[in-house]
């Protein structure tokens, strides 16, 4: 009889060291999953800043293009 209740007071232990283990992965996994994410927003929040960027770099310099033009013509 105290085989059997030490037997399974091992099983207990070892089932909840599994369970705890898989749990406190689980959570390590989903931190992980979240830094991943999160730097991955990151770069596409930095593309879309260079995009807006590049385009009203664009359209200053097609102003500044069409300022210049106006400017020569009415030379």
């Amino acid at each position: 009889s105290m085989f059997f209740d030490a037997s399974l007071v091992l099983r207990v232990v070892a089932l909840a060291t599994v369970k705890t283990a898989h749990f406190t992965l689980r959570k390590v996994n989903v931190f992980a999953a979240l830094i991943v994410v999160n730097t991955l927003h990151d770069i596409h929040l930095t593309q879309i800043e260079r995009m807006r960027f590049s385009l009203l770099h664009r359209f200053l310099c097609l102003q500044t293009d069409g300022e210049i033009a106006k400017l020569t013509k009415s030379a």
